[in-house]
């Protein structure tokens, strides 16, 4: 995928000068507030009841869960800094007796929720790494319950703008050009939201300093370090991405799942992360055709002959796309919708799979029943706020990446051309 460069107009550039603060060792034992009705479902959850504070204090939530916010500052190289509040959730390790400490979970994206993750996939994860580790998911800085957060629309303005998205980018055609001016409106969206007032002394809030340049990877890897370190441990235990570049002394065990470069995602490319997207998707076409129409509903008899068939899914969605209902006032699916939603599959094929079939079956026999289940397109408003779509994606990028401003349309269009060529169907 390709940033354009006008969203990254207004959030500023990445923090510096990061400190690596050492805190003395406590024990690991969580401390919980006494609250021992956890409530079930995220959508009863109220995450900003829960106060941030400097260590931990871990309340019952979603029946076998802890959660707890943290304080860590906005800015690392800035005393005055007002706090940023960390959102964090743990699955207590069973196995006490071979207690293994805590391991610690992000999702990447950027703007993966590890709170949302861990909730869903906690158990799994459990049975994945063993009983003797408190699994622990952190929503990084942007992201669901912490602070601060992406929220550059209300969920009602983000519901009617997210239907003019261009969802895929062509060279022959003015999706590049519409996608640029539409990032110009999430700019001075953002650039209220995220950017600021410029009044960055002792005691004022994150609003006033602008969360948004603070979004960065690297504040991200330091609020890491804190959060091990405020549960008394001395290295990380890990299963994720970014940390190990900037505290390698401080890593423990570590099991990566996903691997960029962060040299280029630092400079603006992220061609490289394309680079075995295919791959992903041929899997997809083989594993079903393998499984079978009893498991797979759209399976040909050859991989091949699987994509042929999903090929004419998309024409017929192209020539005439399907009018379907949803929680607003209707949606109209068109194959750039169908085409997004089978690249996000890609990021957990192991579940998404199973969805993109069924979002197949459903498309080739317009059954707008099932597909209104699937939320191709609208996002579900009623929703909290941290779980809420939003923008943290873009915001990270641009907190990350150069100054892309003065880019133009013809390089845009040559790197989407690189990036077409570098992964079809992604």
């Amino acid at each position: 995928m390709h940033f354009s460069p006008l969203f990254c107009l207004f959030i500023g550039g990445a923090a510096a000068s990061l400190l690596s603060p050492v805190y003395p060792r406590q024990e690991t034992t969580p401390s919980t507030s006494g609250n021992t009705t956890a409530p079930v479902s995220p959508a009863n959850f109220d995450w900003f009841s829960i106060n941030s504070t400097d260590t931990p204090v871990w309340t019952s939530c979603f029946e076998s869960f802890l959660c707890a916010r943290l304080n860590v500052p906005l800015d690392y190289s800035s005393t005055a800094s007002p706090k940023a509040q960390i959102a964090l959730q743990m699955l207590p390790a069973t196995d006490k007796a071979n207690y293994k400490g805590p391991l610690l979970f992000n999702p990447g994206g950027p703007g993966g929720s590890g709170t949302q993750t861990l909730l869903e996939l906690g158990p799994l994860m459990a049975q994945l790494v063993g009983p003797g580790y408190d699994l622990i998911g952190f929503d990084p800085r942007g992201v669901g319950a912490t602070i601060p957060n992406v929220q550059c629309f209300e969920p009602e303005e983000w519901d009617e703008f997210i239907q003019t998205d261009a969802l895929v980018m062509r060279t022959d055609d003015n999706s590049i050009a519409y996608a640029r001016a539409r990032d110009e409106i999430i700019a001075n969206k953002c650039k209220a939201a995220l950017g600021g007032n410029g009044q960055e002394q002792a005691g004022t809030s994150v609003e006033e300093w602008g969360g948004g340049r603070f979004m960065d990877s690297a504040s991200t890897a330091t609020d890491m370090l804190r959060i091990v370190q405020a549960l008394g441990q001395e290295k990380l235990n890990y299963w994720g991405i970014y940390f190990a570049a900037m505290y390698p002394d401080k890593v423990g065990l570590m099991m990566i799942d996903g691997v960029a470069d962060g040299v280029h995602w630092r400079n603006g490319d992220v061609i490289t992360n394309l680079q075995d997207a295919d791959k992903v998707m041929d899997q997809f076409f083989d594993l079903c055709a393998k499984a079978g129409p009893s498991d797979c509903p759209i399976a040909e008899q050859s991989a091949n002959e699987t994509a042929a068939r999903v090929d004419k899914i998309l024409d017929s969605i192209r020539t005439a796309p399907i009018a379907v209902p949803d929680r607003m006032n209707g949606t109209v699916i068109t194959e750039d919708d169908v085409l997004a939603f089978a690249r996000l599959q890609m990021y957990q094929p192991l579940t998404g799979f199973l969805t993109l079939a069924a979002t197949y079956t459903a498309l080739e026999t317009r059954n707008i029943t099932a597909l209104a289940q699937f939320n191709l397109v609208t996002p579900n408003t009623a929703l909290p706020p941290w779980m809420q779509m939003n923008e943290a994606l873009q915001a990270v990028a641009c907190a990350d990446f150069p100054d892309m401003r003065n880019e133009t349309i013809a390089q845009s269009s040559a790197i989407v051309q690189n990036a077409t060529q570098t992964s079809p169907q992604a």
